[in-house]
């Protein structure tokens, strides 16, 4: 991966900071960096290099009813034109009826994660299986399955299988065979019907922390992570193992050979190569830096809002908008930022704004409005034969035939409804249209408001307030110059109409278009900010690219934190700022991943 680093270094001190570029020469590196190889360069003729290699010998069968004899014989393992032939042969030997080779470099290499590749060219035929693995070195002491088993290529000779190239691995696993013939893996066939014994192919596998990638020649074509193991599986590839390299003869899983296979066949091998990861190294681009300021403050839906500032003569500047609240926090970097650079924010309402929602009933779902919460002995009813705007009303009829108390209300918690939320310190009217239909004895009509907190908690009220309308003709309900507490967000309304205990009480009353409203444009309000000192870190960024910004405060332990991760190059200059204390000092790098 490689990336790009630009370092600066900066220094603060009390209200002063000074910034000053570090240039570092340095060299981009692949990040596969080779530690071992056999490129197989000694003579003709000669075994493989025994500072590297040593053999499994003998026709054990090897745990596979295999049925070659492994031998240490340049017959089946030498050095041919900087290339390692490993042959099998059709020959009586030591009781067997062919002969081969296995490869270790156990005892003498053996790694814990890396690409591990070689480039071969295998053998074909009916009970041909040659082989590229790894076992862990700790197989004396825990035996396999338990030392995990990496098999890089496999392959089984067959005509069906000569141009797949097997991946798996191995490992113990309680009550299953992920150690045995089901091991976890997957395959890789040349397109086309191509057989892979037709030319060399680069078999390959990529080994990090929970991580095994295989490869041939580029193509990944399988990835193992513990997650993949069946249930009681255990993951032990976090341990060294060792290379293998084999020509298999017969076996439980190719089969014998038969007429069809041809001797004697060879494993050509090119190389053999390791490499472990090493990060790129960067390249060093200057960073500018830039001193000053960082004001935050909140911001009001509904309000527009203009950045202020003023020196010691209280003579204020527009630093930034005027612009519309979101109801977010903004932030604004200052690089004329002073220690007695004073701030403030000018809010100011943009006009007449009903914050209620549904305040028509015109949504709903037949007698029932959205929005609204109704409640009482009979609940009101939504109705379209009269409205003051639209086509309905909601409807609030309350009769009692007995000696007993009955009401009909409406409610609204605002924001839970999908209303605007209040803003504290401002001044609303809460207003709606009502017509009465009758009113008879006992009956009352009510309405009533209640500031709500951020918590849902009561923080002031408008008491319950009675109304009445006019029989026939609509008619608008006013409370002006209701003042939100600081700490308001919200308000919950209540419209109710109730007859008393008093029998053959009845009364009721349509209402429409509730509001609570800013009552005119132009409301101003100061709003506090938060000032301090911070640096800004500017880089021209790559569309498309990602950047880490980091940083240390002691630069020979060579230990960084992220600033800012992940950060997505714009086409222009990308700007992070950081905020800082007095007396610190600051390391800054930018690294593109």
């Amino acid at each position: 991966m490689p990336s790009n680093l630009r370092k600066i270094v900066v220094r603060t001190f009390p209200y002063l900071l000074l910034a000053a570029g570090l240039l570092i020469p340095m060299t981009s590196q692949a990040d596969w960096q080779l530690t071992w190889s056999d490129e197989f360069n000694q003579p003709d003729g000669s075994s493989p290099s025994s500072t590297n290699w040593v053999y499994d010998t003998g026709n054990s069968g090897f745990g596979n009813n295999e049925l070659e004899n492994y031998t240490t014989r340049t017959n089946n393992a030498r050095i041919v034109g900087g290339q390692l032939i490993i042959e099998a042969d059709l020959e009586n030997y030591g009781g067997s009826s062919y002969t081969s080779a296995r490869l270790l470099t156990k005892g003498k290499w053996s790694w814990t994660y890396g690409r591990i590749e070689a480039r071969i060219k295998i053998p074909r035929g009916q009970g041909i299986w040659p082989a590229f693995w790894l076992l862990g070195t700790n197989i004396d002491s825990v035996n396999w399955p338990g030392c995990g088993e990496i098999d890089i290529l496999e392959n089984i000779g067959k005509v069906s299988d000569q141009g797949t190239d097997h991946g798996t691995i191995h490992g113990p696993q309680s009550g299953g065979d992920y150690n045995g013939g089901a091991g976890v893996g997957s395959t890789y066939t040349l397109p086309g019907g191509g057989a892979l014994a037709d030319d060399f192919h680069v078999y390959a596998v990529q080994w990090t922390t929970n991580q095994i990638q295989w490869f041939i020649d580029t193509n990944l074509f399988f990835t193992a992570t513990p997650a993949s193991l069946p249930g009681g599986s255990t993951w032990v590839f976090s341990q060294p193992q060792f290379l293998i390299l084999n020509v298999a003869v017969g076996g439980n899983w190719p089969g014998n050979p038969d007429n069809t296979t041809v001797f004697p066949q060879q494993m050509v091998v090119d190389y053999v190569r390791v490499y472990k990861y090493v990060a790129a190294l960067p390249h060093p681009i200057a960073i500018t830096i830039q001193p000053g300021g960082q004001v935050s403050w909140p911001t009001t839906t509904g309000m527009t809002w203009t950045l202020q500032s003023a020196t010691s003569s209280n003579v204020w500047t527009n630093l930034l908008g005027p612009t519309t609240g979101n109801g977010a926090t903004n932030t604004y970097f200052d690089p004329n930022w002073t220690s007695t650079t004073q701030y403030r924010i000018q809010q100011v309402t943009v006009g007449a704004g009903n914050i209620v929602a549904n305040p028509d009933f015109e949504i709903g779902s037949g007698s029932v409005a959205s929005s609204w919460t109704g409640s009482g002995n009979l609940p009101p009813t939504r109705v379209n034969t009269d409205a003051h705007s639209g086509s309905y009303s909601l409807q609030l009829l309350t009769t009692n035939t007995a000696s007993t108390a009955n009401s009909s209300e409406i409610d609204q918690n605002i924001t839970t409804a999908g209303g605007t939320a209040v803003v504290g310190g401002q001044t609303y009217t809460f207003s709606f249209w009502a017509k009465q239909i009758s009113s008879g004895v006992s009956y009352v009509q009510n309405y009533g408001l209640t500031w709500l907190n951020s918590s849902g908690g009561s923080v002031g009220s408008v008491g319950l307030t009675g109304f009445s309308a006019s029989t026939g003709t609509w008619s608008q309900i006013v409370a002006n110059n209701l003042i939100a507490p600081a700490s308001a967000v919200n308000a919950s309304l209540k419209i109710y109409g109730a007859t008393g205990s008093v029998k053959n009480g009845y009364g009721g009353v349509l209402i429409d278009s509730v509001a609570l409203s800013f009552p005119t444009a132009g409301q101003t309000n100061l709003v506090g900010v938060s000032v301090q000192p911070s640096v800004q870190i500017a880089w021209p960024g790559t569309n498309g690219a990602l950047y880490n910004v980091q940083w240390t405060s002691n630069l020979t332990a060579g230990v960084w934190s992220n600033l800012a991760s992940s950060v997505a190059g714009n086409g222009g200059t990308n700007v992070v700022s950081d905020l800082i204390s007095t007396n610190q000092s600051h390391f800054y790098r930018v690294a593109q991943l």
